[in-house]
């Protein structure tokens, strides 16, 4: 008896999971079918909806154009707002990979302004926080570069770095005794 009276709910239970929802263009989805994954299925990809944009403002990376010229690498990053003593260039693992890390903090108000405008009102309530932001990028180079050589500029925001190569011998002969 009671199995007759739940046989609808079985039945619609048994048609969706093999529901396929057909494929649509983004531009002509319901509002509802563009909702982010993870607000769909929170625990289906955990880990990846830091990957999504709702994180992307915190987790930017920044971009960086790479040019061959035989005996140097060329390097250019983009980092607005970052200033030198916030940035460190390192290069690794034997001269095959370039780690590029920067930290950024912004604040909404300039420590001078700040002391001032405390003076003037004293019976307002204001809470200003700042911003922070941590850049990390590691680039693996196909030849060894030599680190002792490498120039580097920050300029408007794009760190420049000329990255000489190192001369491989190619095969070194090996005497036997």
């Amino acid at each position: 008896m009671i199995f007759r009276r739940c046989r609808p709910l079985f039945h619609t239970l048994r048609k969706s999971q093999h529901y396929v929802p057909p494929t649509q263009h983004p531009r002509f989805r319901p509002p509802q079918a563009t909702t982010s994954a993870a607000f769909v299925h929170p625990f289906r990809d955990f880990w990846g909806m830091w990957r999504s944009g709702w994180m992307s403002d915190i987790q930017t990376r920044m971009a960086i154009d790479l040019v061959d010229h035989g005996d140097a690498y060329i390097i250019e990053a983009e980092l607005p707002g970052v200033k030198r003593d916030r940035l460190d260039v390192r290069v690794g693992d034997h001269g095959r990979s370039l780690l590029i890390e920067a930290k950024l903090e912004s604040r909404p108000w300039d420590e001078t302004d700040h002391a001032s405008q405390e003076k003037e009102r004293t019976n307002e309530w204001q809470i200003l926080s700042e911003r922070t932001s941590h850049f990390v990028r590691k680039v693996w180079l196909p030849h060894q570069v030599d680190a002792a050589r490498i120039n580097a500029s920050l300029e408007d925001g794009v760190l420049k770095l000329h990255i000489p190569k190192t001369k491989e011998d190619g095969s070194v002969r090996v005497d036997v005794v």
